[in-house]
C-alpha cells in the first residue's frame, strides 16, 4: 500500500505539476498573442510616424523653395524701390535747379526792368534837355 500511496501521490503531484505547467503555458500564450498585438501596433505607429516625417520634410522643402522664391521677388523689389528712389533723388536735384534758374532769371529781369526804366527816364531827360537846348539857341 505504501508503494501504491506513493505512486498515486506521485502521480497526483505530476498531475498538479503538469496542470500548473499547461496553465502557465496558456498564460504564456495570451501574453505572447497581446506582445505580439502591442508589437503590431507599434509597428503600424511607427509607419505612419515614417510617413508623417516624410510628408512634413517634403512641406518643409517646398517652404523653403518658396521662402528662396520670395526672397529673390523681395530683393527685386528692393532694386526696384532703390532705382526709383534715386530717380526721385536726382528728379528733385533738377528741379531745384530749375527752380533757382528761374529765380536767378526773374532776379535778372528785374534787374533789366530796372536798367530800363532808368534808360527811360534818362531818355526822357535828354529830350527835355536836347528840347531846353535848342529853346536856348533859338533865343
Amino acid at each position: 500500500y505504501k508503494l501504491r500511496d506513493r505512486m498515486k501521490n506521485e502521480l497526483s503531484r505530476v498531475l498538479q505539476v503538469l496542470q500548473e505547467m499547461h496553465q502557465k503555458r496558456e498564460e504564456q500564450k495570451l501574453s505572447l498573442g497581446k506582445l505580439t498585438d502591442t508589437i503590431d501596433m507599434l509597428e503600424q505607429k511607427k509607419l505612419h510616424m515614417c510617413k508623417s516625417y516624410e510628408v512634413a520634410t517634403q512641406e518643409r522643402n517646398q517652404r523653403a523653395v518658396q521662402l528662396v522664391k520670395k526672397e529673390q521677388e523681395l530683393c527685386i523689389f528692393y532694386e526696384k524701390l532703390n532705382v526709383l528712389v534715386k530717380m526721385i533723388e536726382d528728379s528733385n536735384l533738377k528741379i531745384q535747379n530749375m527752380e533757382d534758374n528761374i529765380s536767378n532769371l526773374k532776379i535778372e529781369q528785374k534787374e533789366q526792368e530796372r536798367q530800363n526804366n532808368l534808360l527811360r527816364k534818362q531818355l526822357s531827360s535828354k529830350q527835355s534837355l536836347e528840347e531846353e537846348s535848342i529853346l536856348l539857341q533859338i533865343q
